[in-house]
């Protein structure tokens, strides 16, 4: 499955600096994220083994409501509720259950992590980098033996991800968000979960 196997990517990118971090409590709590923007609108380039595709995060307070596109699905979660939505654009068609919510905190949680950079002994500082129209942050981190990233933050969101084999670069941000965005579509259908 696609979505799966997106994940392991993000997890995986050979570089992955792996903990919770979102800090957006799957019980419900408020989220405590690393972002310091309220809303946003993230189109991100993600390359990886010379395949691209366009990523989009979107999220409202702070992260405690976010949208999450790669390809054809998305994940719809608002942290504050139990479950979440998993959404298929081609065959418009979604699930709503407790594993979603825990899978789209994952994504938005590896996302994230790239912005907690900053606190790592293992990074050194680099000349501030335009990305996106924004001043961004950026970082050299050694995450293995083999592998330096070059990473730039802005607002604790990550706008350029650089490893050996693989890219994310954000392609442009704002602050503004499409209105019902983390509404399900009215014409898409309620599906079992698998």
């Amino acid at each position: 499955m696609k979505t799966i196997f997106k994940l392991s990517i993000w997890i995986a990118i050979p570089l992955m600096i792996a903990t919770g971090i979102c800090n957006a409590q799957v019980a419900g709590k408020q989220a405590n994220s690393k972002i310091k923007v309220k809303s946003g609108n993230l189109v991100l380039k993600t390359s990886i083994g010379g395949k691209e595709e366009n990523d989009i995060f979107i999220f409202d307070n702070y992260g405690e409501r976010f949208y999450f596109e790669t390809g054809n699905e998305c994940y719809i979660a608002d942290l504050s509720k139990t479950n979440a939505y998993m959404l298929d654009h081609n065959k418009k068609i979604y699930t709503e259950n407790t594993m979603n919510k825990i899978y789209a905190s994952s994504l938005c949680a590896n996302l994230l992590e790239w912005g907690t950079i900053t606190n790592s002994p293992l990074r050194e500082k680099l000349p501030d980098r335009i990305i996106a129209g924004k001043n961004c942050t950026t970082y050299s981190c050694k995450v293995s033996p083999t592998e330096t990233l070059t990473i730039a933050i802005w607002e604790g969101l990550p706008f350029l991800v650089e490893g050996s084999r693989s890219k994310i670069i954000a392609t442009s941000f704002s602050e503004t968000i499409p209105e019902g965005i983390f509404n399900v579509p009215a014409d898409y259908k309620l599906v079992e979960a698998k």
